[in-house]
């Protein structure tokens, strides 16, 4: 409804060059979203029907991560927050895993904290990398922490169900699917990990997430 009703307010606004250029922009945003709904709508259909698979490759994690750092940058800018990755408890870099999914996975997270935190708060994401029995594989501890509006606990305890969003005022402003925990949630349990929560109203929310991963010796 937005894209429609904002492109024929600015086919009707042609010969003003300021107010065209306003539409185009939240003609765009409102794209950006459809975009991100269908995507997220696309992944649960695939989850339901069985062929939500994973893809590993070798990949960089600290390319991964710069990437990442790149995408929400102008949203962390915009609304002052400080913002810290801290990948100095890795050993090793190059991994095999479905790079597109780890990206997704911690997009999802990120972007999250990022909503949901206020003006000026704090986002931190700390990866360290512990060893296991397995001298091929190492066990990846991904941190994402805030100082946000924090959850409920009853809203914790439900949070990876479909289209779930918790009914709070603030957050019903929030633009969301309610699919982006449920996703992540499946690409952690299809890779073999974990993901634990803890949170509190008025004080932010801490996400640990494990992910066994086959080290590439460089």
């Amino acid at each position: 409804n937005a894209i429609i009703g904002y492109t024929t307010i600015a086919s009707e606004s042609i010969d003003k060059k300021e107010k065209v250029s306003e539409y185009l922009s939240k003609i765009l945003s409102s794209g950006n979203l459809l975009l991100r709904l269908v995507n997220d709508i696309l992944d649960m259909s695939s989850i339901e029907s069985g062929k939500f698979s994973l893809n590993e490759s070798k990949v960089d994690l600290s390319e991964v991560l710069h990437g990442i750092k790149t995408i929400v940058y102008g949203e962390i800018e915009g609304k002052k927050l400080e913002f810290d990755i801290d990948i100095s408890g890795i050993k090793h870099e190059q991994v095999y895993c479905d790079r597109m999914r780890l990206e997704q996975l911690l997009l999802n997270l990120i972007t999250n904290s990022v909503k949901f935190t206020n003006e000026n708060g704090k986002i931190s994401v700390v990866i360290t990398e512990h060893e296991t029995e397995d001298k091929d594989i190492s066990d990846y501890e991904i941190i994402v922490r805030d100082n946000g509006i924090g959850m409920s606990q009853s809203f914790v305890n439900k949070m990876f169900e479909p289209f779930e969003r918790e009914r709070t005022s603030t957050v019903s402003r929030t633009e969301g699917t309610g699919l982006g925990l449920a996703i992540s949630k499946k690409i952690i349990d299809m890779a073999g990990g974990t993901i634990k929560v803890k949170s509190k109203q008025g004080e932010g929310s801490e996400f640990t997430v494990h992910l066994p991963f086959k080290i590439i010796e460089d």
